[in-house]
């Protein structure tokens, strides 16, 4: 089933019109609450962002009050992040001390306590402020605008998905249920899933993939394994493709429960077996499978043992596919800005990476170490195309940009994406690294 094209903050508001609810409290990593904002400003009474990077500070200049910003301070963007609240004047600040706060990180897990008490004492304050209305909701769950929910009782509190987190905010649910009404929405169209599909069925990606594929040149009977198979998509995108057995396997079960309801609805669970498991310690016996794909993974992991592993795992002779991002390759935006401007904000769209992760050109270095023979190496020049084949991935990536610029580069941004769209030639190209090899006998 395609997905249906609707801006977030449209499914937004046909969720809370469903749920009778005028204004609720937010909670997310990505900028939902500042969208709903525009298009809806008396349903946003407060918001918290759970983030990891930068942000765009713009749409919430005389809203800051309402504007509670949680993040860890062991990381790189943390500059970014203090640059962006400094311009919105009003808005409040929780620290995590000594935390690296990555987009997969398991915060509410990783921090419950902390991370608890930071949102009650925002809440208890505006709710207190605000006298947001309390809901007794008649269903306690379902889907509306393609957006899946459960919900408590109190006033209401909405947590939108929270990155690539595993478990997402479910360790500190039972504490705000306590005193909210609290809503937990998830779904294809938001967050990490959001950007994991989006960007899977771009035309860009697909050549990509294909690219891959056809380097691995995968015998008939050869079943698959995708590791880090998030939502499902590679896996669904091979099941059009390939003929043999396909199982995902992912750290985090909540990207597992979304991945098989996708395959579900596109009547693949006969064709695509999932598996909770982590990529380091993959569980399942050596040489079961004839061939090993991972897209966009190895970044957020220890790169050699998860390649010892998806060796470990493939039969002598079979194929092994990896694709990690480029961050060692500058993006490349079609926008007409000044060439000093242009060159730092290409290198500023940049890629998490854990400490041991790899996302660069050491790959090609690591499958040669590793013992792959017939390896192929190559660089992929990929191509999306803005507000037409991704929206959540555009806004991710630039979602840092605006608050690294000074007004005056700002104001040359804006103006540049503007015209840019209005010519229809807005592209945003990626680089990744793709290795393929054999396995020997």
């Amino acid at each position: 089933m395609a997905p249906i094209k609707m801006p977030i903050e449209d499914r937004l508001v046909r969720l809370l019109d469903h749920l009778g609810i005028r204004r609720a409290h937010f909670a997310a990593s990505f900028p939902y609450a500042a969208q709903l904002l525009a298009a809806r400003p008396t349903a946003v009474a407060s918001a918290i962002l759970v983030r990891p990077g930068g942000f765009d500070p713009v749409p919430w200049q005389g809203h800051g009050e309402r504007l509670l910003m949680v993040y860890g301070d062991a990381m790189p963007s943390v500059p970014e992040i203090r640059q962006s609240l400094r311009a919105i004047p009003n808005a409040r600040e929780a620290v995590l001390r000594g935390y690296a706060h990555f987009p997969w990180s398991d915060v509410a897990v990783d921090r419950t306590e902390e991370l608890h008490a930071h949102m009650r004492a925002f809440l208890d304050r505006m709710t207190v402020n605000d006298h947001t209305p309390s809901i007794r909701p008649l269903e306690s769950q379902g889907e509306v605008a393609g957006l899946t929910y459960r919900v408590e009782s109190g006033p209401p509190l909405v947590l939108l998905p929270v990155g690539l987190a595993p478990t997402q905010w479910n360790a500190v649910i039972p504490p705000l249920a306590e005193a909210f009404c609290v809503i937990s929405v998830g779904g294809r169209y938001l967050g990490a899933v959001a950007t994991l599909e989006e960007r899977g069925s771009t035309w860009g990606y697909h050549k990509l993939l294909a690219s891959v594929l056809e380097e691995m040149a995968l015998d008939v009977d050869a079943n698959v394994l995708e590791v880090g198979c998030g939502s499902g998509v590679v896996c669904r995108w091979l099941a059009e493709r390939v003929s043999a057995p396909i199982t995902g396997v992912d750290l985090s079960p909540y990207m597992l429960g979304e991945a098989k309801t996708l395959a579900a609805h596109e009547g693949l669970l006969d064709r695509i077996s999932f598996r909770q498991g982590s990529a380091e310690d993959l569980p399942f016996a050596d040489a079961s499978f004839g061939a090993v794909l991972s897209v966009t993974v190895m970044e957020e992991v220890d790169a050699d043992r998860m390649l010892a592993e998806m060796l470990r795992v493939t039969q002598p002779g079979g194929r092994i596919g990896i694709v990690v991002r480029a961050t060692d390759v500058p993006h490349w935006l079609s926008l007409g800005l000044p060439v000093e401007l242009a060159q730092r904000i290409s290198r500023s769209i940049g890629a998490f990476r854990a400490e041991r992760g790899c996302a660069d050109k050491s790959l090609y270095r690591r499958v040669r170490a590793a013992g792959l023979t017939d390896v192929r190496c190559w660089p992929y020049l990929t191509a999306f195309y803005p507000e037409v084949d991704v929206d959540e991935n555009w806004v991710g990536a630039v979602s840092g940009i605006v608050a690294s610029l000074s007004p005056i580069e700002a104001e040359q941004w804006h103006e540049a994406v503007a015209r840019a769209r209005a010519e229809g030639g807005l592209v945003w190209a990626q680089t990744f690294h793709c290795a393929v090899g054999t396995k020997p006998l």
